[in-house]
């Protein structure tokens, strides 16, 4: 089937037209249509323009189209390249513009699009139904393919299906011939090594992911790998380098104005390095730098009651318990929560 033949298709389908209705209407055989829509047989000037008054559709114009998708897509995938995270513009885009989308034959980039943005955000619940779409409409050995390898890898990865998580993103990685896009993969093969514990592997990724962030200026995007790598360091228990990591990292996220989401995340990871250095003290500053940015994380709290107890701050810790009893009924939480208010009657 040739472009043209796919959008008589199309248009045909969504103005809910038999063949033998559009012959009606047309004076076009439905058999030479069904040629036309296969791409058998092109449709001459005069046919086209009959076929256009019956669908209501200009063919011609249908190309802006192509464009405008392909153009949003080359923009959604540097928004993830650079760290944008602007999510809201492209679901606007969508939202506003679905109904033709729906009707033109890269519809499947837009599914890409808002596969990748609900993977990147968590929210899964849908995604099965667009791998439906995007397993029949992404053809092989292109971009699409590779960032849609890699976001499903992404999604086992949080799913922690770590086989079918190595199998995708090593597909994508075969098949990708960009750098940026090799560097978006190192950077997520990274981060599936370090969870499965294969941290020298995480670290060697990381590195080509930083080297290939900096050549092309996605200097959030390598700050991140040195976020990253700072935790890979305290796996291995090297926790100078991982200080030394976290700190830059801390300094380098306040001058790009980073999110407070991810500035307390780092406060709390150089706090872990410190308690597992025994430098209570030292972790208690930092979490109190953590919790006017998030107070209420399970971490944080869990964090601030060992290290009180630890420091024989017994007061101190009583008084966090006594203020969070919510973790009662965290799941992920309320085994450690439970055992710190052991430890302390």
């Amino acid at each position: 089937m040739n472009e043209l033949g796919n959008k008589i298709k199309l248009w045909r389908n969504y103005r809910n037209l038999t063949l033998e209705q559009l012959n009606a209407l047309t004076g076009i055989h439905y058999a030479r249509l069904s040629k036309f829509e296969r791409g058998v047989e092109i449709p001459n000037q005069q046919m086209l323009e009959r076929i256009e008054i019956a669908l209501d559709v200009k063919f011609d114009d249908l190309v802006l189209i192509d464009q405008e998708i392909e153009n949003l897509i080359i923009e959604f995938i540097d928004s993830i390249f650079y760290l944008k995270a602007n999510f809201d513009h492209f679901e606007d885009v969508i939202n506003k513009n679905r109904e033709i989308y729906m009707i033109n034959q890269n519809y499947y980039k837009v599914v890409l699009i808002e596969y990748i943005s609900d993977i990147l955000t968590n929210r899964l619940d849908h995604t099965d139904k667009m791998e439906k779409i995007l397993d029949s409409a992404v053809e092989q050995n292109t971009l699409y393919e590779q960032l849609y390898l890699e976001y499903r890898a992404l999604k086992m990865h949080t799913l922690k299906n770590y086989s079918d998580a190595f199998n995708y993103i090593e597909r994508a990685l075969c098949i990708s011939n960009n750098i940026k896009n090799t560097a978006m993969i190192n950077y997520h093969l990274s981060l599936l090594h370090h969870d499965c514990g294969h941290y020298e592997k995480a670290r060697k990724y990381l590195i080509q992911a930083k080297q290939m962030f900096v050549e092309f200026s996605s200097y959030k995007r390598a700050v991140h790998c040195d976020f990253q790598m700072a935790n890979i360091y305290t796996r291995m228990g090297c926790y100078s380098m991982a200080l030394e990591l976290q700190k830059a990292s801390l300094e380098t996220f306040q001058y790009m104005q980073s999110s407070e989401s991810v500035i307390a995340l780092t406060l709390r990871n150089t706090a872990w390095v410190h308690i597992l250095m025994k430098n209570y003290n030292e972790a208690l500053i930092c979490l109190d730098k953590a919790e006017l940015l998030e107070p209420k994380n399970c971490n944080l709290i869990l964090y601030k009651i060992w290290c009180n107890y630890k420091l024989e701050n017994y007061s101190n810790a009583h008084k966090i318990i006594d203020e969070n009893n919510q973790l009662y009924d965290v799941s992920d939480y309320k085994d450690r929560f439970k055992l710190f208010v052991l430890l302390l009657d």
